[in-house]
């Protein structure tokens, strides 16, 4: 009984030290900015990359996620339904690059000035994370860099 109620209050107290991120992925919502620190799950960090990846996420998670959440608090919540459905729609439709883009654009139906500062929010939210991501990947060594996802080629033109 009392191996127990010692594990219960692990629990307990390992559920408050976790407790944000841990509370957010339970309801199925990621922590805003999460994406810029993941890493596929084929590459296993040693000790030490483990820690200096839990430095960066106390020196930047919070300024990444204060960045996406304003990012995301500029849009109506229909408007963020809008914009995935039509992003959807879009792909499925085969459209690509530039096309999809203003698929998305028509369907958010922008009030005065939010574009601005979508846009504006956006780009910090993309120069911080791949500042982030730039670092993440520096910790990593030749062997774990190659199992990182190749990156999309960028067609703005088409």
């Amino acid at each position: 009984m009392k191996v127990v109620l010692s594990l219960v209050a692990c629990l307990a107290v390992s559920g408050v030290v976790f407790g944000a991120d841990a509370v957010k992925e339970k309801k199925g919502k990621p922590v805003p900015g999460a994406q810029f620190f993941a890493l596929p799950e084929e590459i296993t960090l040693t000790a030490e990359q483990q820690t200096k990846l839990d430095e960066l996420k106390k020196e930047h998670g919070d300024k990444l996620k204060a960045l996406v959440t304003t990012r995301d608090e500029i849009l109506t919540k229909d408007q963020k339904k809008a914009r995935g459905e039509a992003q959807k729609s879009a792909r499925q439709a085969g459209k690509k690059g530039k096309e999809i883009q203003t698929a998305i654009d028509e369907a958010t139906m922008w009030t005065e000035g939010q574009k601005d500062k979508y846009t504006k929010a956006e780009a910090e939210v993309q120069t911080l994370g791949a500042e982030v991501k730039a670092k993440v990947t520096a910790l990593l060594t030749e062997e774990q860099k190659a199992k990182l996802p190749k990156p999309k080629k960028n067609k703005k033109n088409t």
